[in-house]
């Protein structure tokens, strides 16, 4: 993978999505690669796609990334008001749940130890 118009392995790569005015309905990706030793930097082009003609073949996957630069694209998405359509709500309302949860818990403690003679 490290042809000249290709990043080595292991570069960095960083996504940038934007919801663009020309497009309303969707959202641009961009990429960019960076091989910060050698100082050079890569931007994806346009994807190009390729018609499917022999069901049941394998076909080559269409990029590949490391975990980093997965969470990087979807911490983008999430900017641009994407959120994933299985499950509810998100860390931030999980954590102000489990707050409350632990407040009803000690008021329900409480009241019990009152209670008691």
């Amino acid at each position: 993978m490290s042809a000249d118009n290709q990043p080595p392995r292991g570069a960095e790569l960083t996504f940038f999505a934007r919801q663009e005015m020309s497009w309303p309905d969707g959202v641009t990706l961009y990429v960019r690669a960076i091989d910060r030793q050698a100082r050079r930097v890569w931007y994806g082009e346009q994807l190009q796609y390729v018609e499917h003609k022999e069901p049941g073949r394998l076909v080559p996957c269409t990029c590949e990334i490391e975990l980093a630069a997965a969470q990087n694209l979807m911490d983008e998405l999430w900017k641009c008001g994407l959120r994933p359509t299985e499950g509810k709500g998100s860390a931030g309302s999980l954590a102000a749940t489990e707050r409350h949860l632990e407040d009803m818990r000690r008021l329900a403690f409480h009241k019990i130890l009152k209670e008691k003679p």
